[in-house]
């Protein structure tokens, strides 16, 4: 109560405020945000850029990856809360029949 509280008054002070989806969306209204100040922009990525590209045989050539292998590269901050460690368990969960398994990480 006391949270929801401090929430609505910290929030009236924004003229506009961006959802990522329907529960944030959900969020802002049960405190009392207006509707008409809401903008949807959810977390989007553009899935073209994964696309299978023509360059994909000689990447895998040059680190020595047969086609049957799959690869991930994870993005992001090696963090607990962002739980890369499930990559390596995701395979068997997902029936992966792949022969083998790469997991890069890297820092910019």
């Amino acid at each position: 109560m006391v949270r929801d509280t401090f929430l609505r008054g910290f929030y009236r002070q924004f003229a506009r405020i961006l959802t990522i989806g329907a529960e944030s969306r959900a969020h802002y209204r049960r405190l009392g945000y207006p509707e008409q100040r809401l903008i949807f922009a959810p977390y989007c990525v553009d899935t073209s850029v994964f696309a299978p590209a023509s360059g994909a045989p000689a990447i895998r050539s040059e680190f020595n990856l047969p086609d049957d292998q799959i690869v991930l590269l994870f993005f992001g901050q090696l963090r607990r809360a962002k739980a890369p460690i499930k990559l390596i368990a995701a395979p068997p969960v997902t029936n992966c029949r792949a022969r083998g398994l790469r997991c890069f990480f890297g820092r910019r």
